[in-house]
């Protein structure tokens, strides 16, 4: 299964010191020009940590730009580090309740927002980090479900 093609989860949430120490690893010493590769690996909470996608997209027309860091862990879960959410607690945020992102749904309903500053991005951001099993992720057949 890919759990990035129509699935639909509810992840746990990380605090925001877990997922601010993992974005520091994965950014450090990188400036940014030569990101962590899947071949390395940051040894974290008692997990080996690897990183598996990131996204970073910007819309100059709409004035917009998303950002998405995956990691996987040797106890086969995903961990999304991101800056928009199908759903979460905080209600008044449309990019953290934005519905479905292409074809998943994906909640984060406990996870605690915070600023960071992305290296290369002028303003910070307000994200959410989550882990899952990759086993909790439920495949959708239509986006009506």
């Amino acid at each position: 299964m890919n759990y990035w093609e129509n699935t639909k989860a509810d992840f746990q949430p990380l605090t925001t010191m877990e997922s601010m120490n993992l974005l520091n690893w994965f950014f450090k010493d990188s400036k940014f020009k030569k990101p962590k590769t899947g071949s390395d690996f940051y040894e974290y909470l008692g997990k080996i940590i690897i990183p598996d996608f990131q996204s970073n997209s910007k819309n100059s027309y709409w004035k917009s730009r998303s950002i998405s860091y995956y990691f996987r862990t040797g106890q086969n879960e995903i961990i999304r580090i991101s800056d928009h959410w199908s759903k979460s607690q905080y209600e008044k945020s449309k990019k953290l309740n934005c519905g479905y992102i292409r074809s998943c749904f994906w909640t984060n309903l406990k996870g605690e927002k915070f600023s960071y500053k992305f290296p290369g991005e002028t303003y910070t951001s307000e994200i959410i980090g989550g882990i899952l099993p990759i086993s909790k992720f439920k495949i959708i057949s239509n986006i009506n479900e």
